[in-house]
């Protein structure tokens, strides 16, 4: 009787054992997924800054030649939103109606909601946003600076780029599907770090 309590009580110590080990590979998978996940947000944040940064070589040479003012004039918008574009393509590997080249983890056509041009010249901030339609910005309105927000609520300080994308992505090994992820970027080109 003594010797089948001791084998009932070892049975015990197995089940909470691999009880134990089950809930220690759950939260560890968890960790490993969060990382994993948080690893893709930052490729695809990365490529987006990246593509607003690119967007610089768009700006009047004249005036920052002759003053040093980084600067976005009505004529210097023509070739932003392919710049973009072209850079955005470039960054997260997609092809020129962003669609995914490969089969990693962005599914589907990355959408470009939204790219404002903030130009600060002179104490006036022009925001400029992209129109779809016309596909060409439009001179949304001129303000003191100082004032102006950006759809995120950063101040503009300084000539900079926002943009709005969303990437349809596949989050970690089919478990949850096809997610819509936001990718909101703000790149001010005096301020950059």
């Amino acid at each position: 009787m003594l010797k089948s309590i001791k084998s009932k009580g070892g049975i015990q110590i197995y089940i909470f054992f691999y009880f134990l080990l089950g809930v220690t590979l759950m939260i560890l998978l968890y960790f490993v997924a969060r990382y994993y996940v948080n690893a893709e947000i930052q490729i695809l944040k990365d490529g987006s800054d990246f593509a607003n940064l690119a967007v610089y070589k768009d700006v009047n040479r004249e005036v920052l030649g002759s003053t040093g003012d980084i600067v976005f004039l009505d004529s210097d918008t023509l070739n932003v939103y392919n710049t973009f574009k072209t850079y955005l393509s470039d960054n997260l590997k997609l092809d020129n109606s962003l669609s995914p080249i490969n089969d990693g983890f962005i599914k589907d056509v990355v959408t470009i909601n939204d790219i404002r041009i903030y130009s600060v010249n002179n104490g006036l901030t022009t925001e400029y946003a992209f129109d779809s339609d016309i596909n060409n910005f439009l001179k949304i309105k001129d303000s003191v600076s100082g004032i102006v927000f950006t759809p995120n609520n950063k101040k503009v300080e300084s000539t900079s780029i926002y943009s709005k994308i969303t990437v349809k992505v596949q989050i970690f090994f089919e478990m949850y599907g096809v997610v819509d992820i936001p990718i909101v970027s703000y790149t001010d080109a005096i301020n950059i770090f």
